[in-house]
């Protein structure tokens, strides 16, 4: 049976403060929650764009095991809904870094994809802002049920690459002020807001993995610009993690998944309508509108 508390703090949230829709406010900070309970208000606040403090208020030091257990459960309760699962996001592998490489996952739904050249509306980017990143992204041929083994066969599993725009910001908040930590990110989906994926498809064999560049331009100004040996030396390195780490969450990547490996650049945020583009140096151009 669903629990109705999340639906009566939303209501209060919304009740109590109609002009205000980036936070949610629990003021009744004592009271124990599941984790179920908790990812149902995670959840709630996810679908309705809004930032909440809730998993910080009341898991002060939450474990990475259970920030992937909430975010799992969110994604089972999102597929009962209805919603498809298209892939998985990375986070964590902007870095050449070793010891700083330290790779996470979200889940993409069929409902976060928007058009090459389509609109997103300014009012979900949750907390008012959100970031645009640039991405390699890569579309699975076969099923990897127990992960890989190595970088070669890895390739062999990748039917195409593909580059992206990702629009992101965390829902998670931290509850006293000081730094989330990334957990937290984690359990709340790892700020997915939508992705754009471009028209151009090359074949592993085809795909400069180390070379790829991506420029960023802000109603036709460039912002900023990098290059996919910003992800942990090659993109195909935090695709072999990934393939791993989710095989061994029992997600593993299936056949016509998309997986996108993380920004080349550092991410400018928006927060007012923009046009936004970024080109790729043989991944083509991609183009969105936020309103």
């Amino acid at each position: 049976m669903k629990n109705s508390l999340t639906l009566v703090l939303l209501a209060c949230l919304i009740a109590c403060n109609p002009g205000q829709k980036n936070k949610t406010d629990l003021a009744d900070a004592d009271n124990t929650f599941s984790l179920e309970q908790l990812a149902d208000s995670v959840l709630e606040a996810r679908q309705n764009h809004i930032q909440t403090d809730i998993l910080s208020r009341h898991i002060p030091n939450l474990e990475i095991a259970d920030a992937y257990n909430i975010q799992l459960s969110m994604l089972e309760k999102e597929l009962q809904q209805g919603a498809k699962l298209v892939g998985w996001k990375l986070g964590g592998t902007a870095t050449k870094d070793s010891t700083k490489f330290k790779p996470a996952f979200g889940y993409m739904l069929d409902r976060n994809l928007m058009p090459d050249q389509g609109t997103m509306p300014v009012d979900h980017f949750p907390g008012g802002s959100a970031v645009v990143e640039a991405e390699i992204g890569f579309v699975i041929k076969e099923d990897m049920a127990q992960g890989v083994q190595s970088v070669a066969e890895l390739i062999d599993h990748i039917d195409y690459v593909v580059g992206a725009i990702e629009i992101a910001q965390a829902t998670a908040i931290s509850a006293n002020e000081t730094p989330l930590d990334i957990n937290y990110v984690i359990a709340s989906g790892l700020g997915h807001v939508g992705i754009v994926t471009g028209k151009v498809k090359l074949s592993p064999a085809d795909f400069d993995f180390e070379n790829e560049t991506a420029k960023c331009y802000i109603n036709d100004e460039l912002v900023v610009d990098g290059i996919s040996t910003n992800i942990f030396g090659t993109p195909i390195n935090a695709l072999y993690e990934a393939a791993n780490l989710l095989a061994e969450k029992g997600h593993p990547l299936k056949t016509g998944d998309l997986v996108i490996t993380g920004s080349l650049y550092t991410n400018p945020r928006l927060a007012e309508p923009a046009d936004i583009r970024v080109e790729f140096s043989t991944l083509g151009s991609i183009s969105l509108k936020s309103n």
